[in-house]
């Protein structure tokens, strides 16, 4: 018996939306895909960065003139 081997699915984020992979999505969704599906799709890999909350720049607050 030989082993088959095994695809491996990542999480890929929506970019845009309408139809991926076959199914009606909006952007900013996740969808589980392997790399040759989404390779033809309107996707981008999901980061742990992605998982983090945005950080908002916060200016600098100027000296005071003297």
């Amino acid at each position: 018996m030989s082993k088959k081997p095994v695809i491996s699915k990542h999480e890929y984020t929506v970019t845009a939306a309408g139809w991926v992979a076959g199914q009606r999505c909006k952007a900013g969704d996740t969808l589980s895909l392997t790399k040759d599906q989404a390779r033809y799709e309107n996707v981008r890999l999901k980061t742990d960065q992605d998982n983090e909350p945005a950080k908002t720049a916060t200016p600098k607050k100027a000296k005071a003139k003297t």
